[in-house]
């Protein structure tokens, strides 16, 4: 693929760009895009539900069938809970901050980005420092 146009998107930008993108994932998940956990959580049930996700994890190690129960990300729920490669500049700076240090196959501690409370594991990481990454979502309003 060749790069026509090169942007640097700044922080700022970056923030703006997320938050808008959690409220029309928000809008998304709770008018079409169900997944297989439609129940609603407010930040302290979101931080409960999540810690007993991991609690799971550690017995089973199979983030795949736990991520397809109870993830609530619309687009990643009916794959296992794995998000299409990305570039690591994609994902929100606070997930960055969570996954970088991650070895592949390394499941995360829970952790809170402007989405929500996630645990994720990196997958892979091609030539082209592209992430495949499995997570589990809970948000919470």
């Amino acid at each position: 693929m060749k790069t026509l146009i090169q942007v640097k998107i700044y922080s700022l930008e970056k923030k703006l760009f997320f938050a808008i993108l959690m409220v029309l994932a928000q809008n998304v998940y709770s008018q079409k895009f169900k997944t297989n956990n439609i129940a609603r959580y407010d930040s302290a049930s979101a931080i409960i539900e999540i810690n007993k996700l991991y609690k799971m994890l550690l017995t089973s190690d199979n983030l795949g069938e736990i991520a397809t129960k109870y993830t609530q990300d619309p687009g990643s729920f009916k794959n296992n809970g794995i998000i299409q490669k990305l570039s690591f500049d994609m994902f929100d700076e606070g997930f960055q901050y969570h996954i970088k240090n991650l070895k592949i196959g390394e499941i995360s501690k829970p952790f809170e980005t402007i989405f929500g409370w996630h645990i994720a594991k990196v997958l892979e990481i091609d030539s082209e420092k592209k992430y495949l990454i499995q997570h589990v979502l809970i948000m919470y309003m």
